[in-house]
């Protein structure tokens, strides 16, 4: 444990207003950062400290030292207002020779009553392990969330999909069905052009017609004789009669991603207004 301790105490920050008293615990820190809280007294001395940290942001785990003239809870204003401030781990450490009075409204993860100063190296020790503990937590917080909100998303597209195939029922001829898949994809935020091949008709959509690349694509895509291609952000769909092509798709996301293309693959579900068939 000491060997891990003093492995990671490159990522602890210790603000004291005695930073020669923290001189003796260095052995087990060797190498943690100890700023002289005295230089960061005002709000002008603190920004120009913590924009030389923002871009390099070393730290995880950061103990106050809750000794006067420090104000402890400016100190951590200062703190969580950084750019990874909320991800730090900090807790408030009061010596045994300074009464302990909890500030229940301080925003910061621990604060420890020291008995006496030989507790300090357990105090460290376990400041190490609870921030440990915390970005377990809060990964499984955010997993959960992930979890959830890609839950959501496929119940909302879900149900999108399904209100369109009610439309559809009720769309009397192609031009309606074309602008009801569009509505569809616009909804989306999704750019994309629409054909509805049927005898010598082509019906497209937006309305005007396509520029020859996408003219060209949707032809390629028409004859191609695969169902679904997709290359970087661009998605092409062939089902049928129908073929479109999408040039903004949301690749970045990955579950998004795959709702869209599950989404767009019922199209071939689509029945030819005006007939009991499918085309």
């Amino acid at each position: 444990m000491k060997d891990t301790i003093a492995r990671d105490s490159r990522h602890m920050l210790i603000l004291a207003p005695d930073p020669a008293r923290v001189a003796q615990y260095q052995h087990i820190i060797p190498e943690a950062t100890v700023i002289d809280a005295r230089t960061l007294s005002d709000d002008t001395a603190s920004a120009a400290w913590l924009s030389t940290q923002d871009n390099r942001w070393p730290f995880r785990n950061t103990i106050i030292v809750n000794r006067p003239p420090l104000d402890v809870a400016e100190t951590v204003r200062r703190l969580r207002s950084t750019p990874m401030g909320r991800d730090l781990y900090i807790a408030v450490l009061t010596p045994p020779d300074i009464p302990f009075n909890p500030d229940t409204q301080l925003d910061v993860d621990d604060q420890v009553d020291l008995p006496d100063s030989e507790s300090i190296p357990a105090v460290l020790r376990t400041a190490q392990l609870r921030y440990e503990r915390n970005m377990a937590l809060r990964e499984k917080f955010l997993q959960a969330t992930r979890t959830a909100r890609n839950a959501m998303a496929s119940a909302a597209a879900y149900g999108s999909l399904i209100h369109f195939f009610d439309t559809s029922e009720q769309c009397q001829n192609l031009e309606e069905l074309a602008d009801l898949v569009q509505t569809f994809l616009d909804e989306k935020k999704l750019s994309a052009t629409i054909c509805i091949r049927t005898g010598e008709r082509q019906i497209y959509r937006p309305a005007r017609q396509p520029s020859a690349s996408r003219r060209y694509l949707l032809d390629q895509l028409a004859t191609a004789g695969r169902r679904m291609v997709s290359v970087e952000r661009i998605l092409g769909l062939h089902i049928d009669h129908v073929t479109l092509l999408i040039a903004n798709c949301p690749v970045e996301d990955a579950e998004g991603f795959g709702q869209l293309k599950d989404s767009l693959a019922h199209f071939g579900t689509l029945r030819n207004p005006g007939s009991s068939r499918f085309w």
